[in-house]
């Protein structure tokens, strides 16, 4: 069990680096290889395969997705670990409150109030995620899988044309 720290460090070096590699759409990419490694997941899940190899797959998978997005306009994001979010989440209503400019405004509708719906909207997100998951598992069990990767799939498909 103790593979999954390192191979999660692992992924999230191999996204830094596909994301400054030069390719064209990295994000294309990264949505991609997850979509795999998840998709090899569900495979290995179903042919009862040994939990290592799920373990290998999965927080892989997890730490390539971690460098997918890590800033929204002038926040920083981390899609990875939702505590530091909430940390952050926080503190712009704190500032808020208190009527402190942001540093590094990139206009003027970018407030800690702006700052702090974009980190509530996401958390709010990956909160909603986790709680349909928990009421499909019953139901669908290890399926319940085919939502993220056909959503990674989709977004690498849209991401094929978009911008880079």
């Amino acid at each position: 069990h103790l593979l999954a720290i390192p191979l999660f460090v692992i992924g999230a070096g191999v996204g830094a680096f596909l994301l400054h590699s030069g390719l064209n759409r990295p994000l294309r990419w990264l949505c991609g290889i997850v979509a795999i490694l998840l998709c090899a997941g569900l495979a290995a899940t179903m042919i009862a395969a040994p939990v290592w190899l799920n373990i290998i797959l999965f927080a892989t998978a997890m730490g390539i997705l971690n460098s997918t997005i890590t800033r929204v306009g002038g926040q920083s994001l981390g899609v990875g670990y939702m505590t530091g979010d909430l940390n952050k989440l926080g503190g712009h209503i704190a500032l808020a409150i208190r009527s402190v400019p942001v540093a590094d405004a990139h206009g003027s509708w970018d407030s800690h109030w702006w700052r702090a719906g974009l980190l509530g909207s996401v958390w709010a997100f990956f909160f909603l995620g986790a709680l349909l998951a928990g009421l499909a598992m019953p139901h669908f069990g290890d399926w319940v899988l085919l939502a993220p990767i056909l959503m990674l799939a989709l977004v690498a498909t849209l991401l094929a044309g978009g911008p880079t």
